[in-house]
């Protein structure tokens, strides 16, 4: 399954004195940020594991398969927007044997995408974690 990112901004706008509509501003710039940041660095990774591999080649020296980047190509970021408040920063690839394989069936995970949890993910809470920080200050609390 593809990463995802959720804030429910009616909860926390409720705590720190905000509207609704002022602080899901707020809030989305950070599902945006943090989205961006991991998947950044799930390419990276995906590079790093696929694509920085040399192809195999043949006893004849011909190389096996011909790199195509479908994959790196249709690794892709977008948001919902769920009940109420709530918005989701989603990664997620939709290459047929990688959207079977990865999203749907669940069977395996994008190991790219588990490593890049791994790097950033203090990362991508810090993003949340320092705008509320900030929120509370503006306000005195």
């Amino acid at each position: 399954m593809g990463i995802e990112i959720t804030a429910d901004t009616s909860k926390l706008s409720a705590a720190l004195g905000r509207t609704s509509n002022e602080f899901s501003s707020i809030m989305r710039a950070c599902v945006l940020q943090a989205t961006s940041t991991l998947f950044t660095e799930s390419r990276g990774q995906m590079s790093a594991l696929i694509y920085n591999v040399p192809i195999p080649v043949s006893n004849t020296g011909r190389p096996l398969w011909r790199r195509t980047n479908t994959l790196l190509r249709n690794e892709r970021f977008y948001f919902e927007k769920a009940s109420g408040n709530s918005l989701t920063g989603l990664i997620t690839n939709n290459t047929g044997y990688a959207y079977w394989r990865h999203e749907m069936k669940g069977e395996r995970e994008a190991p790219w995408r588990n490593i890049a949890v791994q790097n950033k993910r203090e990362a991508a809470l810090n993003v949340f974690r320092d705008t509320i920080d900030a929120a509370l200050k503006q306000r005195g609390l």
